[in-house]
């Protein structure tokens, strides 16, 4: 039980920072391959809209899986955020 909650305040931490814009590729790689195998699945991402409608371009060998080099290749990763919700992120100043 201490473990999984520290695994999950660990996500809510890492998913903040990627909120803060101070998170790097290879964090965001690391929080969406979820079993560790260094790939990253539709299926460990299924709930990431925007790396879902990106798939094709990101996944540039089609082989159905984004490398951690596929990856590193985008501009920016902070659209690729595990949290994909409707919610403003915690500590987020409302907006206007």
């Amino acid at each position: 039980m201490k473990l999984k909650l520290l695994v999950t305040l660990g996500a809510v931490s890492l998913a903040s920072s990627v909120y803060a814009g101070d998170t790097s590729k290879e964090e965001v790689f690391k929080l969406l391959d979820k079993n560790n195998d260094g790939f990253i699945t539709q299926n460990e991402v299924s709930s990431v809209k925007n790396l879902i409608k990106d798939w094709d371009s990101i996944d540039t060998d089609k082989n159905g899986s984004i490398a951690m080099a596929e990856f590193s290749a985008l501009e920016s990763a902070e659209a690729y955020t595990p949290v994909e919700t409707d919610e403003e992120p915690i500590g987020a100043a409302p907006a206007n």
